[in-house]
């Protein structure tokens, strides 16, 4: 195994993750159906990840950061600190 690349691994908490980009999502006021679309995935896929049944790898955060602006959240919230 590569430690360097273990090491530059992030571990993702599947339950944080779907609470948050379903709190984005609704805060954005789109539905499942919605947001699926944006992303081209399955409304399922969308509610698994939502539940935290399923882990959503890096390209597809950047793809929910994208249609729900989080990056641009976590940016500006970085910088009032």
């Amino acid at each position: 195994m590569n430690l360097r690349a273990y090491k530059n691994e992030r571990v993702i908490d599947p339950i944080r993750t779907g609470r948050n980009i379903r709190a984005s999502r609704l805060a954005k006021q789109l539905t499942v159906t919605e947001l699926a679309t944006r992303i081209r995935r399955s409304k399922q896929f969308v509610s698994m990840v939502e539940s935290g049944e399923r882990t959503p790898n890096g390209k597809m955060l950047r793809a929910f950061e994208s249609v729900l602006n989080v990056a641009d959240q976590r940016r500006e919230s970085a910088s009032v600190r």
